[in-house]
């Protein structure tokens, strides 16, 4: 109803019904071919998810009526610009309980109730982004049942404060988002430990918003125009289509690499030293196992941040990428190598901003460029190569028995490829000639 009342198209539904609705959910993904969830089984609460074949995705989620009626269920929610509805019978008619129309054409986010927040916790995250989101003032009421409500958020579920913090981290406005949370105090229950929110991070979560929206697929023509932003486009905009699908990745279901990228975005250090990334990376570890992410993704950020800081010095320096250090950091890092990349140019535009390029601006661009070249465009040419040989062929050559030194022969003559030394399969077995011998030699 929100967005509709604003003019703004969704992709998202919330459905009402009396009685148990997961019924109505599964038999909806059935008919629609959508993916069906129960989010929340004693709650009654379900969930579909309609795929277009454009990427874009449908959520319809299912729950009980809460009260006697819809306007008694409307009343227990929690800001009354969420506390709208229509009949499916009456589309044109708004159930509007408690001025949610008038609150949201004033920009005001007022709750339903004086316990609002305090009956679930969640909702001063709900609060921050829907705030930001929309530019709604934030009431004093509201803040005060915020500063109330703070210390209950040690008893909810990591996976929820986790989920809604996502919705933040992939939603627009995440830089000024951070900060509210920061000045109400909500920070050190999302991430313990977590440093007071430097003006480096929030320039860094600007920048990456920024650098999405100039290499997404819907940018900003006038942002190419001038200073960096404009060479990052010369550069870089080619892969627009190949950077949005990247985006849109997700490791688990529910959270895209915009959200987790956002989430390395906020603990990339002030100092570009090697201590400090080592720092950075230990307290991100602590805060990816403090949300609860997977195994998946937190190995995936300790990557991305390692690749970050390889690239700061790739683009610190005079002279191109050779294949060789373009093959390497692939092999290290893998898809991961990718992110490292736009990580790499947040914190480069977070320190020197957008205006004329500094003289380290082409560098780290060119960097960048040769980078995902490699990775888009020449992936089975200098990342990699088909294979020339195989384990069989050197241990039948040579009479050799399985092990870790037969990988290592491979993992040479690969290299060698990727580089453009070897070509063929008489030139990947010459070169095993000239290797084997201190290959096989035995470690000291």
């Amino acid at each position: 109803m929100r967005d509709a009342l604003l003019g703004k198209g969704t992709h998202d539904l919330d459905f009402t019904l009396q009685g148990n609705p997961i019924p109505w959910a599964r038999n909806v993904a059935d008919r629609l071919g959508g993916a069906f969830f129960i989010l929340d089984k004693e709650r009654n609460t379900a969930r579909v998810i309609i795929r277009e074949e454009d990427g874009h995705r449908h959520v319809l989620d299912f729950t009980a009526l809460q009260g006697a009626n819809i306007e008694e269920d409307l009343k227990a929610r929690d800001f009354t610009i969420t506390a709208m509805a229509v009949r499916v019978q009456e589309p044109q008619k708004v159930i509007d309980p408690l001025g949610g129309i008038p609150d949201l054409q004033a920009g005001v986010l007022r709750a339903c109730s004086s316990h609002a927040v305090r009956d679930d916790p969640i909702r001063i995250l709900r609060a921050t982004r829907m705030a930001v989101q929309y530019e709604l003032h934030i009431t004093g009421d509201v803040k005060s049942q915020i500063r109330r409500s703070l210390s209950h958020l040690r008893t909810e579920s990591p996976e929820r404060l986790r989920d809604e913090f996502f919705r933040i981290l992939e939603g627009p406005q995440q830089a000024p988002a951070l900060k509210t949370l920061s000045s109400l105090g909500v920070l050190p229950y999302l991430l313990p430990g977590f440093p007071p929110l430097s003006p480096h991070n929030q320039r860094c979560l600007r920048y990456a918003e920024m650098l999405w929206d100039l290499l997404g697929k819907e940018h900003d023509p006038e942002a190419e125009r001038s200073g960096v932003m404009g060479l990052t486009v010369l550069r870089l905009g080619r892969f627009r289509k190949k950077i949005e699908e990247h985006l849109q990745i997700n490791l688990v279901p529910e959270r895209s690499m915009v959200g987790l990228m956002s989430l390395a975005a906020l603990f990339l250090p002030g100092e570009q030293t090697k201590a400090a990334f080592k720092e950075s990376q230990t307290d991100l570890r602590r805060s990816a196992h403090h949300l609860r992410l997977s195994n998946q993704e937190a190995q995936r950020l300790t990557y991305m941040m390692r690749a970050c800081r390889e690239v700061q010095i790739f683009g610190g320096r005079s002279g191109s990428l050779s294949s060789r250090e373009v093959y390497r950091y692939f092999q290290n890092y893998s898809e991961a190598g990718v992110e490292g990349v736009f990580l790499a140019l947040v914190d480069f535009l977070a320190r020197k901003g957008t205006g004329s390029p500094p003289e380290e601006g082409p560098r780290i661009l060119d960097a960048s460029r040769t980078l995902l070249e490699a990775w888009w465009e020449a992936h089975d040419q200098t990342i990699s190569p088909p294979r020339l040989i195989t384990g069989d062929d050197i241990m039948e050559t040579y009479d050799l028995g399985p092990g870790p030194h037969i990988g290592r022969i491979l993992e040479r003559i690969r290299e060698e490829q990727a580089v453009g030394k070897i070509t063929t399969k008489e030139e990947a077995m010459a070169f095993m000639e000239e290797v084997i011998s201190d290959d096989l030699s035995p470690c000291p």
